[in-house]
């Protein structure tokens, strides 16, 4: 009998990976500035809060060689400015946590762009993942966030929470004294928003850096349906006074009816907070950036003998031409200006000098985009500002 079996085995499209010599990887890359009490990101920053912006990165050593002389390179602006941090030799299969051993500071009005990289004296093998990309900063007249502007979801609560009070926004330091005169706040664009009440509120660290203490809410507001997927403004009736070295939370926050707010890109752990029903403060872990800014300006001061009847848009919502009618009741010195909900300048008219009276400045918006805006008359240095809503068909 010449029958037979066996057992064997068979390799089939083999391919044999060899680990470079060389070659560093950024895994994560951040930048910030350092406060009292956190060190924090912040996208949009008031003239009046600006302070240094130092950058960070991990890093990876995956290739099969010491890196010598690694550095962490930050480019502002495309060579406006270069910063690096102090070089060092980055083991094999080691991970380490740099930072430039100098700091930015933005002088001006405007956006900073930063491209972050590394470098070191050997040729890396791969170096596509030297490179984490590009982030960017905006210096604002009055706008103070921490989100970048790009909606990646929203929150209307927590579980825990369901269909009872909410709060949520993210905690900022204050690094000279101003005022806080509202909060802007992003909502989603869930349709079911419209018709909802939503509020504004701040607190403060207290002393002992343990609990955050109220300092004050804005009135309720009734969500409208040109408010959907929009920022809705909501001024103080007083402005907050805080101080340089104070820690404050701003919220978004509703009685229980789960207005969606948005949110953006992630934000550090534990810099996402806000309170439930019952008072507790609870911290969000792998959270977006809460879409909820400061307004520091104060939109109460206006001296009423100057500007007599005030100041009205029509038509609002516009979708042409907008006319602004103000009236001043002796001679004043005027200027008009359009916003955008992010702070940026639209319409910006000197005026001059004017007699008492009524006066009317027709403004074109056909090359505005839909949205929320606000105009400022400015009367012998007071200011009085609305909101005008662009809605072309």
């Amino acid at each position: 009998d010449n029958d037979f079996w066996g057992w064997y085995w068979a390799v089939d499209d083999v391919e044999v990976i060899r680990t470079p010599d060389n070659d560093l990887r950024v895994d994560a890359s951040d930048f910030g500035s350092v406060g009292p009490t956190s060190y924090l990101p912040y996208y949009m920053i008031p003239m009046s809060q600006i302070a240094p912006i130092t950058f960070s990165a991990r890093v990876t050593n995956i290739g099969l060689v010491d890196q010598t002389n690694t550095q962490l390179n930050v480019d502002v602006n495309t060579g406006a400015n270069m910063l690096s941090s102090t070089a060092y030799t980055s083991v094999s299969n080691a991970q380490d946590s740099i930072y430039t051993s100098t700091t930015f500071t933005p002088t001006a009005l405007g956006t900073y762009t930063f491209d972050i990289s590394i470098s070191t004296d050997l040729v890396d093998e791969d170096p596509t993942n030297n490179m984490i990309g590009s982030d960017a900063v905006e210096v604002t007249t009055y706008t103070y966030g921490r989100d970048d502007g790009t909606v990646v979801g929203s929150i209307p609560n927590v579980t825990s929470n369901t269909g009872l009070a909410f709060q949520v926004g993210n905690n900022m330091n204050i690094f000279a004294d101003g005022l806080i005169g509202a909060l802007d706040i992003r909502l989603s664009d869930d349709a079911a928003n419209e018709g909802k009440t939503m509020y504004g509120a701040i607190y403060k660290l207290n002393a002992a850096g343990d609990a955050y203490d109220w300092v004050a809410q804005t009135d309720d507001y009734t969500i409208a349906n040109g408010d959907v997927d929009n920022f809705v403004r909501l001024v103080f009736n007083s402005p907050i006074n805080v101080l340089a070295n104070d820690e404050i939370l701003i919220v978004a926050g509703h009685y229980g009816d789960e207005v969606a707010f948005s949110y953006a890109q992630p934000a550090p752990d534990g810099t996402t907070l806000g309170f439930v029903e019952d008072g507790s403060l609870f911290n969000l872990t792998g959270a977006g950036a809460i879409m909820v800014r400061a307004d520091m300006r104060d939109f109460t001061t206006v001296e009423e003998n100057t500007i007599s009847t005030g100041i009205v848009a029509y038509p609002n919502p516009a979708n042409e031409n907008v006319n602004i009618v103000y009236s001043v009741s002796q001679t004043s010195n005027v200027s008009i200006n359009v916003t955008s909900i992010t702070g940026d300048v639209v319409f910006n008219k000197n005026v001059g000098t004017v007699e008492a009276g009524e006066y009317n400045e027709n403004i074109d918006v056909t090359k505005l985009a839909n949205g929320v805006y606000f105009y400022t008359l400015t009367v012998n240095g007071n200011q009085m500002t609305k909101k005008l809503v662009v809605s072309k068909k």
